[in-house]
């Protein structure tokens, strides 16, 4: 059975609702092995907190390399934005 993205409420509980059509896209994009698009913004606002809880519940549920994909995309985009790395 392919895995299916299921974007919970509870990751997008907190998120701005103008943000949640953005880590939406993000979450869609790891899923399809592509690289995520955002401002950094919304990047520092919610889809870096979104991309590490999603990387959790996927290692929950056993779909370690979507894990494995969001983490990386977190490591990226720290870079690119010079977040500091945590």
């Amino acid at each position: 059975m392919p895995w299916e993205l299921e974007i919970t409420c509870e990751m997008l509980n907190c998120i701005r609702p103008k943000t949640k059509i953005v880590v939406t896209k993000a979450l869609m994009a790891i899923k399809k092995g592509q690289l995520v698009k955002c401002s950094q913004i919304e990047y520092e606002s919610d889809v870096r907190a979104a991309l590490q809880q999603f990387a959790g519940e996927m290692i929950d549920q056993g779909q370690d390399i979507y894990a494995q994909l969001a983490l990386e995309e977190v490591r990226r985009l720290d870079r690119e934005f010079g977040e500091d790395v945590r």
